[in-house]
C-alpha cells in the first residue's frame, strides 16, 4: 500500500545517507557515547593489534580462501568459514612445528600460540576501533546534517510504529 511504499522510500534515502556519511545508525542514535572515550585504549592498542592482526591472518586469510568459493548459500557460509579457520589454526600450528623440528627455530612455535591467545583481544579492540571511530565521525558531523539525519531517523520510527499499530 501507499503508507509502505513511502516508508520504502524514507528508509533508502536515510540510510543511503548514512552511508555516504559512512556512520551507522547506532552512531546516531548515541549508543557509542562511552566509546568517545577511547582514544587513549585505541591509539596504545594500535601496535598490538597490527602484531596480532599480522599473527591471525595466515589461518584467516585460509578460511576465506577455502569458505568463499566453495559456499553457494549464505546459510553454511558462516559454519563453513568456522571449520577452515580452525582447520587453518591446526595447520598453522602443524607448519610451525615442522619449521621449528627441521630448522631448530624453537621460537617459530610461538607464532601459533600466540595467534590464538590474542585472537578474542584483537576482535574484541577491532569492535572498540569501529565503535569509537563511528562516534567519532558522528562527532565531526556538522550540526544541520545531525539535525537532518536526526528529524529523517525520528520521521521513520514514526511511519514504523503507525505501521505496526495498526496490525
Amino acid at each position: 500500500d501507499d503508507r509502505k511504499a513511502k516508508l520504502s522510500a524514507l528508509t533508502g534515502a536515510y540510510f543511503s545517507r548514512l552511508e555516504m556519511l559512512r556512520l551507522d545508525d547506532a552512531a546516531l542514535a548515541n549508543r557509542y557515547r562511552k566509546a568517545q572515550g577511547h582514544t587513549r585504549r585505541v591509539a596504545l592498542g594500535l601496535l598490538p593489534a597490527l602484531v596480532a592482526g599480522a599473527l591471525n591472518l595466515p589461518p584467516l586469510a585460509f578460511g576465506q580462501l577455502i569458505a568463499g568459493p566453495l559456499v553457494k548459500t549464505v546459510e553454511f557460509e558462516s559454519a563453513v568459514r568456522w571449520g577452515a579457520v580452525m582447520g587453518g589454526y591446526l595447520l598453522y600450528g602443524l607448519l610451525a612445528l615442522l619449521i621449528s623440528l627441521f630448522t631448530g627455530a624453537w621460537w617459530v612455535l610461538l607464532f601459533p600460540i600466540v595467534a590464538m591467545l590474542s585472537l578474542d583481544w584483537w576482535l574484541r579492540y577491532l569492535e572498540m576501533t569501529r565503535t569509537w571511530l563511528q562516534a567519532y565521525r558522528v562527532r565531526r558531523q556538522t550540526p544541520t546534517d545531525l539535525q537532518l539525519l536526526r528529524k529523517q531517523r525520528e520521521g521513520l520510527v514514526e511511519q514504523l510504529q503507525e505501521l505496526l499499530s495498526e496490525k
